[in-house]
């Protein structure tokens, strides 16, 4: 039973956002029979991606504790993806609806993840219409970062891909001016 006074997720529309990806499809359903990231269902439960709203702040989260984009990285694709209906998000960017579960921004930056992995199961099962979790980004604040629930969203979500990493030079041009990166491809 969610807590008393909480807010629920709100339909939005899902403008494009930005995953780097090691797999040639992103939208394939992979649990983890433990959860490895912020998110992710603890014992594996439901599927999750994380996207970025911008796509130099995509490259920000995925090399920001490393700082480095490797050679190996380059064969690293980046996508675009776009929603063909809104998507219920429960908006953790948000202080009000922070506050309505008792949490605060560190939801969004602790780390390690066992706690958020438990409250995104926890709002997985309290919300069964939620797609996904709208939340601010460690390393691209400013900008947005969304998990989104792939059980819920994945029929709903269409992929492009924009092409390996070493092929696109604007596009890490483009992350190594807007943030302290490097890069050695």
């Amino acid at each position: 039973m969610q807590p008393a006074g909480a807010r629920d997720p709100v339909a939005e529309p899902f403008a494009d956002c930005y995953r780097l990806e090691w797999h040639p499809d992103p939208l394939t359903p992979r649990t983890y029979p433990r959860g490895r990231f912020r998110f992710d269902a603890p014992s594996g439960e439901f599927p999750v991606i994380y996207t970025a709203d911008n796509e130099s702040a995509c490259f920000a989260e995925v090399f920001g504790d490393k700082r480095l984009i490797e050679v190996v990285d380059g064969d690293r694709r980046l996508f675009r993806l776009s929603a063909t209906r809104s998507l219920r998000l429960l908006q953790l960017d948000d202080g009000a609806v922070s506050m309505s579960f008792n949490l605060d921004a560190r939801i969004c930056t602790i780390k390690p993840y066992r706690r958020t992995q438990l409250w995104s199961r926890a709002f997985h099962r309290w919300f069964p219409d939620l797609d996904g979790l709208r939340y601010v980004p460690r390393h691209a604040t400013g900008k947005t970062n969304y998990c989104l629930y792939l059980d819920r969203c994945g029929a709903d979500l269409d992929a492009t891909d924009l092409g390996r990493l070493a092929s696109l030079p604007d596009a890490v041009d483009r992350a190594l001016a807007a943030y302290p990166l490097a890069s050695l491809l």
